[in-house]
């Protein structure tokens, strides 16, 4: 995965995955707002919202945990970077 970067730190990807969750998270306080309670609030508009929240959120972490990777040397493979294995292979260079 090529990373970008924003303001010398902060890759693009994850930059822009979390402005996308903002909006969402946004959205769904507007919604709490008009009706009160959420369990009030058309069931596939708030399951949409609530999935295209957790799904930018994920995705920035994912961004986020692959930029990791990449400045440490990539020491996995982007398809298999998670933060156990990142840690466990972080660990091993700091050993040696």
């Amino acid at each position: 995965m090529t990373m970008h970067y924003y303001k010398g730190i902060m890759p693009i990807e994850v930059d822009e995955k979390l402005r996308l969750a903002k909006c969402f998270l946004n959205q769904l306080k507007e919604l709490k707002k008009k009706y009160k309670k959420l369990a009030l609030v058309d069931p596939i508009k708030l399951s949409c919202l609530l999935e295209g929240f957790l799904f930018e959120l994920i995705a920035a972490k994912d961004a986020f945990l692959c930029h990791l990777n990449h400045i440490t040397g990539n020491l996995l493979e982007d398809w298999q970077v998670n933060e156990k294995r990142l840690l466990r292979e972080y660990k091993k260079q700091i050993e040696k």
